[in-house]
């Protein structure tokens, strides 16, 4: 609500001893985190379809992580050669960043489950829910099995810098900066998503407008999975030549932008690369920086919306939550 009042709104509170009680910033946190795992929970109940598609989806993921451990062995102690390896982490690395960001943005009607305009009501700011709402993004499978990939990959790179490291000083600073670069770059999978719900939130949107977007982003997906089975099946007519060729540059391209930089650092500094791994940590630092800010932002926004009633469903207005009729104060519009 805070962030809806303007300075002098701020101070007419202040001068009529408005406060915004004393809950600490570590208790918010807790209690976000505690309302999120109660509204996970309560989401299964009688949700027949739900328990059964995570069901499904806990085992596609199971059987993900043994793939990933089978790729990294083979890429590792079953191959005898450290060249293909730094290759798929940061592959693998900048294709996970980019599809948490894309899966939000193509899959229309997903909302966060702890939407920014539930707490328009609340004294709080975006920066004082912001904390909360990052811790809170983590209580999710799709996080846990990121995370649980995230330590795998962290663990085979730390097995690749001993068998295959370039010198012990590169070897020492690669394993120094390993965990931070992979940690933030899991920070910002849960950035991006979050960031582009609350964005959305903040938006005017009408019902037959998030119905085409609906639309649109099942013909996407489905023509996605309609390209990964024709390419599937083309396995064995692809020129392997033409491929290692064209691929170690696309992943370099890769990695030079903002959802490949982060996973690519350590193995710049494996490799010897100090000005590389440099540059790509500043990327990735100023993207999380500027995501985070926008998020912020995003939260603002949807916060004042929510208050004067600025979205809108097809042709009717959504009534604010403070009736227009009330005078400018601190609980005023």
């Amino acid at each position: 609500m805070v962030g809806v009042l303007s300075n002098e709104h701020t101070a007419t509170a202040a001068a009529q001893s408005v406060s915004h009680g004393e809950i600490s910033q570590k208790s918010l946190i807790r209690l976000q985190l505690g309302l999120k795992w109660t509204l996970w929970k309560r989401s299964y109940r009688k949700n027949i379809g739900k328990l059964v598609g995570t069901i499904i989806g806990v085992v596609y993921g199971l059987g993900g992580l043994a793939a990933l451990v089978a790729l990294f062995l083979g890429t590792t102690l079953w191959a005898g050669e450290g060249e293909t390896f730094p290759l798929i982490v940061r592959g693998l690395g900048a294709l996970t960043v980019l599809a948490w960001f894309l899966i939000p943005v193509l899959a229309f009607g997903l909302d966060d489950t702890l939407d920014p305009r539930a707490f328009a009501l609340f004294p709080r700011t975006a920066r004082e829910l912001q904390p909360g709402m990052f811790a809170a993004a983590g209580l999710s499978l799709p996080s846990l099995f990121t995370l649980v990939a995230v330590a795998i990959a962290t663990g085979f790179e730390l097995l690749w810098l001993i068998l295959f490291g370039q010198g012990a000083l590169w070897i020492v600073l690669a394993a120094l900066v390993l965990i931070p670069a992979n940690l933030a770059a899991f920070s910002l999978c849960l950035l991006l998503p979050r960031a582009w719900f609350a964005h959305s939130a903040g938006r005017a949107s009408s019902r037959s407008g998030r119905e085409v977007g609906g639309i649109f982003g099942f013909l996407l997906l489905f023509a996605a999975i309609y390209a990964f089975s024709i390419g599937a099946q083309k396995v064995g007519d692809i020129d392997v030549t033409l491929l290692r060729e064209w691929l170690p540059r696309i992943v370099e391209i890769l990695a030079w932008t903002p959802v490949g930089a982060l996973f690519a650092v350590p193995m710049d500094l494996a490799e010897g690369r100090v000005l590389s791994a440099a540059l790509r940590a500043v990327i990735g630092s100023v993207t999380i920086v500027l995501v985070w800010l926008w998020w912020r932002r995003s939260i603002d926004v949807s916060l004042t919306s929510a208050l004067t009633g600025d979205a809108s469903s097809g042709g009717a207005k959504v009534s604010p939550l403070v009736p227009r009729f009330v005078r400018p104060g601190p609980f005023g519009p």
